[in-house]
Formats: C-alpha cells, sequence, structure tokens
C-alpha cells in the first residue's frame, strides 16, 4: 500500500522533474533522449492527503489505532474541505475519534470558528496578498538587487509565505469549529524562535511531527552515533525539501535546513553546554538564518538562489540600507504584528473574556469595520502558496 501510496505522488508531482534530469544526463552522453510524455495536472492537495494516508496506514499496521469499518467516515477524515488542500496534516488518531462521538457545536464553537476565519482572511487578503506582488518584483530582478534589496525581498517573502499558508490553516481551523472540529495547530509564530529545532516544532508543525515519526525515528533518529543521527537528520530534510516540490531549489532547501539542524545539535552538544546567546539575539540570529533559507526557496533557479546569497552576504555594500528605510520601515512593522499574534494567542482566555463585556453594538461595529476593510483590499484573487505543494 505505501508503495502503491508513494508511485501515485511521484508520478503526478516528480515523474516531469525526473524526465528532464535523465534526459540531461543522457543528453550529455550523446545518448537518443526519452520520449516526452504528456504532462499531468497536479491534483490539488496530493502531498497532504498522501501524507495522512500513509500515517494512517502505518498507525494501523502497528496497532496505534483500529481501522475505521465506516467508508464515510474514512472519506471525511481523508477529504474534509477544511484542510484537504493545504493542511493540517491530521493524524487519524486525533480525528476520527472526533467523528465517531456526538458532533456538536455551540456558541463558543461559532465564536472560535468565526475569530480564525477571520484573521485568516486579514491575514491573506490584506496582508500576504499586498506582499505578493511587491515580492514577486523584487525577485524577478533577483540578478541586479543590492545587499539591502536582498535582505529585504528575504524578509518581505518570509512573511508572505507565513500570513499566506497560516492564513489557510486559520481558515481551516474556524470551519472545522463551525462543524464541531478540532484540527491540529500548524503555526505558532515561528519567527519569535530562537533556533533552527525550535523553529520546525513551530513552523509547519503537522509536517515537521510527520517527518520525524515516520522518516526520522525510523531511520534510527537519534538512538544512534552522532553521525549517523546526523545522516538521518540531513536524509529527512532533503525529503521536506522534496516535498514541496519537484525542484532543485527545494532540495537544496531542504539541505540548508538539515545543515542548520545539525549545527545547532552539534553547538548544544558541545559549545552550548558552557556558552549561551542571549534569547534576543539568538532570535535575531535564527531569523536571519531563516531569511538565508527562504532565498533559496523562492529562487527561480540554482543559479539565481547563489546570487541572492552572494549579493545578501557582500558586507561591502552595507551603505544600500540608507535608500531602503520605507521597507525596512515595513519589515518591523509586519515583526511587531507578529509579536501581537503571540500575545493574543498567549493571551486568548483575558482578552476574549475582555472583549465579551464590550457592548454588543461596538463590537458589532468592529466586526464591520473588519469585514469592509478586508471587501475593500480585494485584489485579483491570488493562489495560496502551498496550493501548488
Amino acid at each position: 500500500l505505501l508503495v502503491l501510496l508513494f508511485s501515485n505522488l511521484g508520478i503526478f508531482k516528480y515523474g516531469g522533474f525526473l524526465y528532464d534530469n535523465v534526459n540531461l544526463v543522457i543528453g550529455s552522453l550523446g545518448l537518443p533522449l526519452l520520449t516526452r510524455q504528456p504532462e499531468l495536472w497536479l491534483p490539488l492537495g496530493i502531498s497532504f492527503y498522501t501524507f495522512q494516508l500513509v500515517a494512517y496506514s502505518v498507525d494501523v499496521q502497528k496497532g496505534s489505532i483500529e481501522c475505521s469499518q465506516d467508508l464515510t467516515e474514512f472519506m471525511v477524515y481523508i477529504m474534509f474541505f477544511g484542510q484537504l488542500v493545504a493542511g493540517p496534516i491530521m493524524r487519524g488518531r486525533d480525528f476520527l475519534p472526533q467523528l465517531r462521538s456526538n458532533l456538536h457545536t455551540n456558541w463558543d464553537d461559532a465564536r472560535e470558528g468565526a475569530f480564525y476565519i477571520i484573521r485568516g482572511l486579514v491575514k491573506k487578503i490584506i496582508l500576504a496578498d499586498a506582499l505578493s506582488s511587491l515580492v514577486a518584483r523584487m525577485f524577478a530582478k533577483s540578478g541586479t538587487l543590492d545587499h539591502a534589496s536582498a535582505w529585504l525581498a528575504a524578509y518581505l517573502f518570509a512573511f508572505q509565505i507565513y500570513l499566506d499558508f497560516s492564513a489557510y490553516t486559520d481558515m481551516g481551523i474556524g470551519l472545522g469549529r463551525l462543524f464541531g472540529l478540532r484540527l491540529s495547530a500548524n503555526f505558532i509564530t515561528p519567527y519569535l524562535t530562537s533556533n533552527p529545532s525550535e523553529f520546525w516544532k513551530h513552523w509547519h508543525v503537522t509536517l515537521s511531527t510527520w517527518l520525524r515519526d515516520y522518516l526520522y525515528i525510523p531511520l534510527g533518529g537519534n538512538r544512534c552515533s552522532p553521525s549517523r543521527s546526523n545522516l538521518n537528520l540531513l536524509l529527512t530534510m532533503l525529503l521536506g525539501g522534496l516535498w514541496h516540490g519537484a525542484s532543485w531549489t527545494f532540495l537544496l532547501w531542504g539541505a540548508y535546513q538539515g545543515f542548520l539542524l545539525i549545527a545547532h545539535k552539534e553547538w548544544t552538544r558541545t559549545v552550548g553546554r558552557s556558552y549561551s546567546i542571549p534569547r534576543g539575539w539568538s532570535v535575531f540570529l535564527n531569523f536571519q538564518a531563516m531569511a538565508l533559507g527562504w532565498m533559496i526557496f523562492r529562487a527561480g533557479s540554482l543559479r539565481d538562489a547563489l546570487r541572492l546569497w552572494g549579493q545578501a552576504l557582500d558586507f561591502s555594500q552595507l551603505s544600500t540600507w540608507e535608500s531602503q528605510l520605507p521597507l525596512l520601515i515595513a519589515v518591523v512593522g509586519l515583526y511587531t504584528l507578529h509579536l501581537a499574534e503571540r500575545h493574543i494567542d498567549d493571551n486568548r482566555m483575558a482578552i476574549g473574556d475582555r472583549w465579551r463585556r464590550v457592548p454588543a453594538p461596538v463590537r458589532g461595529l468592529v466586526y464591520a469595520i473588519v469585514i469592509f476593510v478586508v471587501i475593500l483590499s480585494f485584489r485579483p484573487a491570488q493562489p495560496f502558496i502551498y496550493f501548488r505543494f
């Protein structure tokens, strides 16, 4: 079954990539090229529901969960529209018991659902889509960007992809609550983390835990020698990069994330025992490391990625920051919103209690203003970034 699932994913998602690279190799050897096969349409959400099916199959085989005897129940688990296209990747042990319980919704579910849906709309329509065209223009000029522009392009894309992806997750969680379902959190303000390991516990949480449980640990995890454990980590992140798309840039991005995790692990095992960096500086440095990774992720080719790195690491151009003050202020503003999101999430109960004490007409007016701003912010539709994965 696993062979069938991964074969299906491989044919649809990686067939063209494999064909192009095989032809590149045999062409360089002077051999006849393979016949080009028709392009296949990539089914929406194939990476997500494949990993969900793999997790379910493995868990049933291990006896962690019981095999579902109800076809409708199983299809809802795999095809629930709130998370089908871009996650989160739900485990059977978390989702199926909810379907087997007496599902019902109450006013708390409705309020929470509406909150998450509105938050997702604000993130996507007002923020992420506004950044989309600016980021596209900056990366289109990757060959001519100066030092400051290269960093700012990476910062802006970091927030664009976070806002875009977490917006879908927020709306999915909100829709789930309206049906009485609790979907897993997928993002926990990742740019406030202080090291790569912590980042991957806050970024695309359901993917990182899937990779840990179904790849890293079966490979041996950290129950082997340090060198073998590091190799397991690198292989896991290479697959994580390739999961995002059939491209050398995604593979390089996965390798980069793997090396970051290995470097942090070795630092913690050796130097970190006797020396620690203040958390504020750690958060700042970790954000820079992730920004360098996003340059690779967003670049159109390996050449573009290396060119961006060359520009970003050319510290002889520090004076170029002076002409980029407006964009730098925008980045600071986005980071401030990120901090505000953490504050709201950490104090939801208290904030909710205070909000409910606000007179109903005032709350209604605030909701109306937010909806009005969202409507005014409508632009030509920008698809969610993770729809392509």
